[in-house]
């Protein structure tokens, strides 16, 4: 049987895409290579690039066992480095897999949708994503927009290998192959397993008798989870206290209601910026949960009345990758104990490919399509522009502030081994790499105390990693007592009391005498007497 629609595909077509894809996805491309250009290095992308410019892979592949500070199996930092050594030591280099996945991923989900549906509400599907929050991991250099190109692979293998039984090798095959990468891409990739395991079982159920090929191949693709074993158990070493992912989203407040939070939260487009930024975002929000509510009714009335063209492992699939914040609050209250919305990521796919398939009837209409996919158009660079002004805008208080007027500066010369201390792991990556002045960037130090961070930000994170980083980089990385212990005048940069600035209560704790330069950073250049 057949589920493919009837409808004309496009004449105008670029390997495999019409044109209006086309647009999307090239729209998709350019708003997100302008974000990230825009876009300043964070503190975990720091640490990334700094894992992933050691001079080999079996480098990195020692640092992630021994020492890690970018918390992620081998995957992501393989292709990253990959990257690295083909475009040199940069942002764009580590923000290149996911940009490619994410890209990867609307391409999947136009195959995906277009098997079951038509090929205009496969042009929905492909642009849906950009307009979400998702859009954000595709100038992110962590593994997340890569991960999801790999689930799109392994999703649009396994709905090729459960449509015939014959000629299926090849896309068992990379099916198992994506399988695998994508759980050593990120450990939450993990819950994005679960789809493919229920809609398996259902399909089974359903036929009566167990797809032996299919089921061995996602079989095969989990048991990739043993490759990232070693690196996990090096991770886990930053669980031994609090670390920032409980005290941002402690158990004893997570309650069932985060599930549906959750849903907004990633269909939203954040930051909403101010003012009439603001309103129009909220609106944008708005016609996206209608929209969306609208078509998963029409999705369920369809599939309730049987009119569904597709099968029912594959509705199964998409409504199981449509509730994935209900797997991953499960997950967080009995193993891991943590909950960060962004592992419910894939749901994005999920509702993106339900939306598309519960309005393919008003696809049928050329004039319908054409004055949602315009809507769709203007929606995605509005919020798109949002975005790269306010990161833009960011940028360039950051590059202001990261140039010392002279008068500070002088006082940072006026001795030639005087360094300036920072503990604020965030402002330290971001001077580290911005900083324009060489011999201001020559002198930052980062400076770390794991019994000062225990006591006033009950956690060890930043310690840790610092700690870890001394055995592989040539950053100046000092611990706080060694600081004390050289007595006199010390340069710190101070950015009041707050959590991961312990420096603040440590000096005034000490009763150090502390005496303020002026601004520097981001924060207050003080100097601190230490006495014998």
């Amino acid at each position: 049987m057949s589920y493919r629609s009837n409808e004309r595909p496009s004449r105008l077509t670029i390997a495999g895409l019409p044109l209006a894809g086309l647009v999307f996805l090239v729209l998709t491309a350019a708003l997100s290579l302008v974000w990230s250009y825009c876009k300043l290095v964070w503190l975990d992308e720091f640490l990334v690039l700094t894992t992933d410019s050691a001079p080999s892979f079996a480098q990195i592949v020692h640092i992630q066992r021994a020492y890690p500070i970018s918390l992620d199996p081998l995957a992501y930092h393989a292709m990253a480095h990959a990257a690295i050594v083909a475009f040199g030591s940069n942002a764009f280099s580590i923000r290149l897999p996911s940009f490619l996945g994410f890209l990867g991923m609307q391409i999947c989900l136009f195959v995906f949708v277009r098997r079951i549906a038509n090929e205009r509400a496969a042009v929905f599907a492909l642009a849906f994503p950009a307009l979400t929050d998702a859009l954000y991991f595709s100038v992110e250099g962590r593994p997340y927009g890569m991960m999801l190109g790999l689930m799109g692979l392994a999703m649009i293998s396994w709905q090729a290998a459960t449509r015939t039984n014959s000629k299926r090798n090849a896309g068992l095959v990379t099916m198992a192959v994506a399988l695998a990468l994508m759980l050593n891409s990120h450990y939450s990739g993990i819950l994005l397993l679960v789809p493919f395991y229920i809609a398996e079982c259902f399909r089974s159920l359903k036929r009566r008798s167990i797809d032996w090929p299919v089921s061995i191949a996602i079989a095969s693709g989990s048991a990739g989870i043993i490759l990232a074993i070693p690196f996990a158990r090096a991770a886990s070493t930053f669980r031994t206290h609090i670390d920032f992912a409980l005290y941002l989203f402690p158990l004893n407040h997570l309650r069932p209601q985060r599930i549906i939070w959750t849903y907004p939260w990633l269909l939203g487009t954040h930051p909403l910026g101010q003012g009439i930024n603001k309103l129009c975002n909220v609106a944008v929000l708005t016609i996206i949960m209608v929209v969306v509510l609208a078509a998963l009714w029409m999705f369920a009335l369809r599939w309730s009345k049987g009119t569904l063209k597709a099968p029912a492992a594959e509705a199964v699939f998409l409504v199981v990758l449509a509730a994935l914040p209900l797997f991953s609050f499960l997950l967080s209250v009995f193993v891991t104990h943590t909950y960060e919305d962004r592992y419910s990521l894939g749901l994005i796919v999920g509702i993106s490919a339900l939306t598309a398939v519960g309005l393919s009837s008003v696809f049928e209409s050329a004039r319908a399509t054409k004055v949602m996919l315009i809507a769709m158009f203007v929606m995605i660079v509005y919020t798109g522009l949002v975005h790269i002004s306010i990161d833009h805008k960011y940028k360039q208080q950051v590059m202001a502030y990261l140039r010392l007027n002279q008068d500070i500066k002088a006082k940072l010369m006026a001795d030639p081994i005087k360094d300036l201390y920072i503990e604020m792991g965030s402002q330290f990556a971001i001077a580290a790499y911005y900083e324009p002045d060489p011999e201001v960037r020559s002198r930052l130090a980062l400076v770390y105390s794991r019994e000062q961070e225990l006591l006033w930000d009950n956690m060890d994170t930043i310690s840790l990693t610092a700690d870890h980083m001394r055995n592989f980089t040539n950053l100046k990385i000092v611990p706080f007592e060694s600081v004390v212990a050289q007595r006199g005048d010390q340069l710190f940069v101070d950015y009041g009391p707050g959590q991961w600035t312990w420096t603040h209560e440590a000096l005034n704790a000490s009763h150090i005498s502390v005496k303020p330069l002026g601004p520097a950073i981001g924060g207050q250049l003080v100097s601190a007497h230490f006495q014998p």
